[in-house]
């Protein structure tokens, strides 16, 4: 089994891939650029981008599920129609989307909003397909696009959440069509 991971040389992405390697299957990372990419050397790389259809058509051809995860960008619904819809067409066996958690209650939030537009795609897609929201984690504010005074506060009483990628077995049939909200180790069906 070949699985193509989009988001693979960012934090969750290169996650993902190391629990996917570790299971023994084979992983093909879709990346911006080759010169960014500190990937373990059994991962088969692709420069692309997930504005182009032709990159992503190339990228998911010899593949047999897709772990798509998108960067919270302002064309981030376009991305990932356009990845689900040619998997789509590609018939691949499954689609994990990697969404966010209660994508379906703060519909307000601009991303939460794409992302709960590309779960309702995967919905009347032909497809199998598994919806994973992970919870928010520390990380991500560990950068100068966040409040400084968050942050501060954040570390001051040194909370830190990590995604549980191994939790969950995605290929397992009785998780096509679910959603799952991801919260430390424990998990709910939204």
């Amino acid at each position: 089994m070949k699985i193509l991971v989009t988001g693979g040389t960012g934090t969750v992405g290169s996650k993902v891939i190391d629990e996917l390697l570790h299971r023994g299957v084979k992983v093909r990372a879709l990346i911006r650029k080759q010169s960014a990419a500190k990937l373990p050397v059994s991962v088969e790389t692709l420069v692309g981008d997930l504005l182009g259809p032709v990159s992503i058509e190339k990228a998911l051809q010899g593949v047999d599920k897709l772990y798509l995860l998108v960067a919270v960008v302002l064309d981030e619904l376009t991305q990932g129609l356009i990845a689900a819809d040619l998997a789509k067409r590609l018939k691949l066996q499954q689609i994990v989307y990697h969404s966010v958690f209660k994508a379906d209650i703060f519909k307000d939030v601009p991303h939460f909003a794409s992302k709960l537009a590309i779960e309702n795609a995967l919905r009347e897609f032909d497809l199998p397909f598994t919806i994973v929201r992970p919870n928010y984690f520390y990380q991500n504010d560990r950068s100068d696009a966040f409040p400084i005074a968050l942050t501060a506060a954040a570390s001051a009483r040194r909370v830190t959440f990590y995604p549980r990628l191994t939790c969950h077995r995605s290929e397992d049939p009785a998780h096509s069509g679910i959603t799952s909200a991801r919260t430390g180790c424990r998990s709910t069906r939204a």
